[in-house]
């Protein structure tokens, strides 16, 4: 931001959080982060997505023994509905930069029976070869990154041809903007996402609403890709 003063030129920029300082605070959070998205909503959010998209027959695209990849993985939250919607075995990985999220994580998913690989890493140098994965999704971490096309291009070269690419980012809101004020995050505007999938190699770019709990509606966003 600028503003000018007389022959002043004043510019401000919010600095975001060092990986080093945003992995403190997800480790900190990390026994408190189930409990924290159900009561905003998001376990039952999560769920219902994956249901609306099994409706739709979205999900029958993945094969039975599918390979699945969440970047900013957490606590496992988006991949235990997943789990729950899909009837096939799953063959789970995912990459947080908390360690303390991954163990919440892998407990969480073994109560599906679910063995999962999980590994700490950067978002824009992903160590999966590239067409590895049927269907890769991340939420709420691209707008973490410095660069969040170079993330979202490492998440279209891990997906298989035909694999699907899901990201949930948040939504222009009050509820959007207080949430980029506590973590200074680097917001990606509607049509520049849309367009950024576009040219990482999607087609079929479908914007998702969250259809309930209401919240979790103004607070993000979802968008759907093939990779062809």
């Amino acid at each position: 931001m600028q503003a000018h003063i007389g022959r002043w030129t004043i510019s401000i920029e919010r600095e975001p959080f060092t990986t080093d300082t945003l992995t403190d605070k997800y480790d900190a959070l990390s026994l408190v982060w189930d409990a924290t998205l159900s009561r905003l909503g998001f376990d039952r959010a999560y769920a219902n997505l994956f249901s609306g998209l099994q409706k739709r027959g979205i999900l029958d695209t993945l094969p039975d023994d599918a390979t699945i990849f969440d970047a900013g993985i957490g606590t496992g939250a988006l991949c235990y509905a997943l789990a729950t919607q899909h009837a096939g075995s799953l063959d789970i990985h995912g990459l947080d930069i908390s360690r303390e999220m991954l163990n919440q994580a892998e407990e969480n998913l073994a109560q599906l029976g679910h063995e999962a690989t999980l590994r700490t890493g950067d978002a824009n140098n992903l160590p999966y070869q590239p067409e590895q994965f049927d269907w890769v999704m991340t939420a709420h971490m691209l707008e973490h990154l410095d660069d969040p096309y170079r993330g979202l291009c490492e998440l279209a070269r891990v997906t298989k041809r035909g694999g699907i690419v899901m990201v949930i980012t948040t939504r222009t809101s009050l509820i959007g903007n207080y949430i980029d004020w506590q973590w200074r995050l680097n917001r990606i505007e509607e049509n520049t996402l849309v367009r950024w999938m576009a040219n990482v190699g999607l087609t079929g770019i479908q914007p998702v609403r969250f259809s309930n709990p209401m919240w979790s509606n103004w607070m993000s966003m979802i968008y759907i890709g093939t990779k062809r």
